[in-house]
């Protein structure tokens, strides 16, 4: 339990007080009271009132529980010796939900250790648009200030000095301009090609090039670590985080689109969802005494990640608890579903896995057409991302989220945003690559697509 004492005057929320110390609350709808995460308990009030509509007036004490973590801490001691250091190499990946991170020797082309962290800026929304409605709004030091924050944090667990230790930095588009500090109205504006987008630098750190506002350097680091910019096979790379970014394509051609899933498939906008930490459940089975949960750590279940959302849907549907139309059983629709002591799946829940995966599924058929190809003529399906490394295939596409068709030819390639930075850092034939890729990709755009609309309409049905 955290436990906080403060002051209010009565017109800022708890919520806006907790951000304006530094604290992390989660707020996935940003503040306006349907997500329900931020919860606090208030010990004046003897209850849990929501932290985003709580207006105290004077002294409180509030406590909650953080099952996703809050600041790591370290030490400045420990950095490797000074000949070390010159040779190592910081690697970020900034998700819009997590934060992974890489010291790497380049000289070696080996990881010497990983770290993660929350992106602790979900306490201003579980998607990109909330965090760019707030940047716009004045939050944007903020926001710039939490990343490198966050980075630091990553840094000092690694034992690299986060002031001197040059940084390679990948991640979508919208989270490297906040990194930045830069001004990002132009990202959600046509023609969506925000003028920023080559190789750059930010003090001691380079910062990876994209296409545009939805395919950013995290795609094309995942082109690299894959190589299908090299392959003479046709391939398919699902990045499937809050956005489903995908590329189809070979040596000859490669095009990109961007599906708005939304965060669901990394626990943002469902009930008990939380990002894949310690304490999420990613997977569940059926069992006679009821579900059977997998749950990350082997700690007890705290709540759902993306491929835990997944198998819920998926099982439901298989029980009969859930019809095609995506409405749960009767004796559901009010309470949910519980899984497990304090972790539930409800109505509303399915509704935004019905969305999200729609979008990746109207996004793949959409860009299959665009490329004038087959799902017989596809060799690999690359997925990556967290969700692409726990993700059960079969049950995925069991709820239609993959094409039948290409389940048999996907594999995990986990965090290659992360991976093809880490190349980039080690080895000039792929630096070479990684700065031609955005000459070489093509983008689709999915909102300009009468058939992405009819199609998103049509894989609605579980």
């Amino acid at each position: 339990m955290i436990k906080y004492r403060g002051s209010g005057d009565g017109k800022n929320t708890v919520l806006s007080i907790l951000r304006r110390e530094g604290l992390f609350l989660p707020a996935d709808c940003n503040g306006r009271g349907t997500c329900k995460k931020c919860r606090v308990w208030s010990e004046e009030e003897g209850a849990f009132l929501l932290a985003c509509e709580w207006r105290p007036e004077g002294e409180f004490a509030i406590g909650w529980e953080n099952p996703e973590g809050a600041y790591e801490t370290a030490s400045e001691e420990g950095f490797p010796g000074e000949e070390e250091a010159k040779d190592t190499v910081l690697v970020v990946d900034i998700g819009t939900t997590t934060l992974e991170a890489a010291l790497i020797d380049p000289a070696k082309n080996r990881v010497i250790r990983t770290a993660s962290s929350i992106n602790h800026q979900r306490s201003y929304g579980a998607d990109v648009v909330s965090r760019i409605q707030e940047a716009e709004g004045g939050a944007l030091p903020e926001l710039q200030r939490i990343l490198e924050q966050d980075i630091r944090s990553l840094a000092l667990r690694l034992g690299a000095n986060p002031s001197t230790t040059r940084t390679i930095v990948s991640g979508n588009t919208t989270m490297q301009y906040l990194y930045e500090g830069r001004d990002v109205k132009e990202l959600m504006r046509p023609p969506f090609k925000p003028g920023v987008l080559s190789l750059r630098e930010k003090g001691n750190a380079v910062i990876l090039p994209g296409v545009s506002s939805f395919v950013g350097a995290d795609v094309l680091c995942g082109v690299l670590q894959t190589g299908m910019d090299k392959s003479s096979e046709l391939c398919l790379l699902l990045d499937l985080g809050t956005n489903g970014e995908m590329v189809l394509g070979n040596r000859d051609r490669m095009l990109s689109a961007s599906a708005a899933a939304g965060p669901a498939f990394e626990g943002g906008n469902i009930s008990c969802g939380m990002a894949a930490v310690p304490g999420a459940v990613y997977a569940v089975e059926p069992a006679a005494a009821g579900p059977k949960l997998f749950v990350i750590g082997g700690k007890k279940p705290a709540g759902l990640c993306g491929s835990g959302v997944i198998e819920t849907v998926y099982e439901l549907r298989r029980a009969g608890l859930l019809d095609e139309t995506g409405l749960l059983d009767e004796r559901y629709r009010e309470e949910g579903f519980w899984l497990a002591e304090g972790v539930s799946f409800t109505q509303k829940d399915v509704r935004e896995v019905q969305l999200a995966k729609s979008a990746v599924r109207a996004g793949i058929e959409t860009l299959l057409k665009a490329y004038s190809c087959d799902k017989e003529e596809i060799h690999r399906v690359y997925l990556a991302g967290g969700l692409g490394k726990g993700l059960n295939v079969q049950k995925a596409a069991g709820i239609g989220l993959l094409p039948e068709e290409l389940a048999g030819k996907a594999v995990s390639v986990g965090n290659a945003s992360l991976q093809g930075a880490c190349l980039y850092a080690s080895d000039k034939e792929a630096q070479g690559r990684m700065e031609e890729l955005p000459g070489r990709m093509q983008e689709l755009s999915l909102s300009d697509s009468d058939l992405f609309a009819e199609l998103f309409m049509k894989f609605m049905v579980l």
